[in-house]
């Protein structure tokens, strides 16, 4: 991927640039082949303003270029594609590179020039990330989520590789594949793919990707006849069937909001509800797993990249990441590979989530580490501990001394790929209680009490809400306190561990989600269940109200 300038003189155009729709435009004389350089890559509006004897530079955007075309001006061209606007334009007097960028681009006299400079590019690099991790924080992003588009492919056409790039894929060294998109400008990286084998009578899934080049015109024509030169997209395939595994058959299937597609016509480049695209992606993964295809594969056979991080902040990306379905940019061995599965390692927790590595990975700037970007990231629940790790591991020796990455040998990775497997909230058995209330001695007479169960509460109460919220008040630690109150709670047992004989097994139904002055007050006498505690906060606050009403009409 390259970068791109488009620079804007307010005073030489005599108008401000315009950034109010969804694409963008920017009029050159540049020659036409130059401009086609950038499709598909990300091209950067600075806004020059003139004030006295210097000139203010603002970052206004970001576009990628699908289209070059004729303008109105006799000489002139038309470079447009969709686009990211600032809704607040970054001062470059605040960015400590663009002195960099200004003094390669002749102080923007070339117009629209490729960005040379490493350390320019690593900092571009940097703002693109941060657009598609928070696209809401003080940009305005035009594309809010991603979208699942279709890519056609008609029976009577051939696709000689498939199979070698199924094989390929198995292995995790694919390289993106190139497809048509039909006249769709609009597709960006990060979007979603299905490629749709249409037959005389039917239609099958047979591959899905994530976009990594937008649409561009390569300026090829596949039909000598035709003055009209192709869109095309690059994708990164994650799913891909050879042709002895059963497409997914679409018609046949009875999910009302996948029957809301015309699968008999799909034209390459065509976009899918959201409804639609949640529906297929369900089925689809189902489809997986009935040929024992799932992304998740235990058997990295080699290629399974462990990547530590002794930083707590890399935690919380790493949740962010996993909630919004965003990817994170990480230091990666050099020898990383679109399709290699990842674990992430954090010291002090040990191994917290899980991933896939959507690009291979390369030196940024002057950083003598490589990284790459890692997606389909999942929490690990509840985390590989290092104990864990090293009971379950006494011979993988990299836990003596975790370095920034390591890539395990097969066994070490195919037993590790099993452990975090066996971890996924979604694939382990129910918890089935545990045994709570013995009497103990330790320096005092105290219950038993299982940290396991309360840990299997969190869980199970993240899953459901989303949140630790408090059951009877709805406080919420982290909410109010940021990450300093992430995972804060108490779980109170619903039948007190005082209260009982002996031992009792205590299930996650028997436990409540509470904050400290919720549970400091249900536990006073008399003792009150969170439900009534409930009650009596909302009884007092009617009160509150209701003489607060009376007042006011007197």
């Amino acid at each position: 991927m390259n970068h791109y300038v488009a620079y804007h003189s307010v005073r030489k155009m005599g108008y401000d640039l315009d950034t109010t729709g969804d694409r963008q435009r920017f009029l050159s004389q540049k020659p036409q082949s130059t401009l086609e350089r950038a499709l598909g890559n990300p091209t950067w509006m600075v806004v020059g303003h003139d004030e006295g004897a210097r000139t203010r530079f603002e970052l206004a955007g970001v576009f990628w270029p699908d289209d070059v075309d004729s303008a109105e001006q006799e000489g002139v061209l038309e470079l447009s594609g969709p686009a990211v606007h600032f809704a607040r334009r970054l001062d470059a007097a605040s960015l400590s590179w663009f002195p960099d960028l200004k003094r390669e681009q002749a102080n923007f006299s070339l117009g629209f020039h490729k960005v040379s400079s490493a350390n320019v590019k690593a900092a571009l690099d940097l703002v693109l990330n941060e657009i598609r991790r928070k696209p809401s924080s003080g940009m305005s992003f035009s594309r809010d989520e991603r979208r699942t588009y279709l890519l056609g492919w008609n029976a009577l056409e051939e696709w000689p590789t498939r199979d070698q790039s199924a094989q390929k894929l198995r292995h995790r060294t694919l390289v993106p594949i190139r497809w048509t998109c039909g006249r769709t400008k609009g597709i960006l990286p990060g979007d979603r793919v299905f490629v749709v084998h249409q037959g005389t009578n039917s239609a099958g899934i047979v591959a899905s990707g994530w976009v990594s080049r937008g649409t561009f015109n390569t300026g090829e024509r596949t039909d000598p006849s035709s003055r009209i030169t192709p869109l095309v997209i690059e994708f990164s395939p994650d799913v891909l069937l050879s042709s002895a595994e059963p497409a997914l058959d679409v018609q046949g299937l009875d999910d009302a909001a996948v029957r809301a597609v015309n699968w008999s016509r799909v034209s390459s480049g065509v976009g899918i509800s959201k409804a639609s695209a949640e529906a297929l992606e369900t089925l689809w993964s189902a489809h997986e797993h009935a040929l024992h295809l799932t992304r998740d594969r235990g058997s990295p056979q080699g290629t399974l990249r462990v990547l530590n991080s002794g930083a707590d902040e890399d935690w919380h990306t790493l949740r962010a990441s996993a909630r919004d379905g965003e990817q994170a940019s990480w230091f990666a061995p050099k020898g990383t590979e679109i399709g290699d599965d990842v674990l992430f390692f954090i010291q002090g927790r040990g191994i917290v989530a899980k991933g896939r590595a959507c690009s291979t990975a390369t030196y940024k700037g002057d950083d003598p580490r490589a990284s790459a970007e890692i997606g389909d990231i999942e929490l690990v629940e509840p985390a590989l501990t290092p104990a864990d790790l090293q009971q379950a591991l006494p011979d993988w020796k990299w836990l003596t001394y975790p370095r920034s990455y390591t890539s395990p040998n097969p066994d070490i990775a195919t037993r590790l790929w099993e452990l975090c497997s066996d971890r996924n909230p979604d694939a382990a058995p129910a918890h089935e209680g545990a045994e709570e209330g013995e009497f103990v001695t330790v320096l005092h007479r105290r219950r038993e009490r299982d940290r396991g169960i309360v840990a299997a509460k969190k869980a199970e109460a993240l899953r459901a809400t989303g949140s630790l919220h408090c059951e009877v008040c709805q406080f919420d630690f982290e909410q109010v306190y940021g990450e300093r109150g992430e995972d804060c709670c108490e779980v109170h047992h619903l039948d007190p561990l005082g209260a009982r004989d002996g031992s009792r097994r205590t299930k996650l139904e028997d436990l409540a989600i509470l904050c400290a002055n919720c549970h400091r007050m249900v536990h006073r006498a008399p003792l009150l269940t969170p439900a009534e505690l409930r009650s009596e906060l909302a009884r007092r606050h009617r009160v509150r109200v209701d003489g607060a009403a009376e007042e006011a009409a007197s």
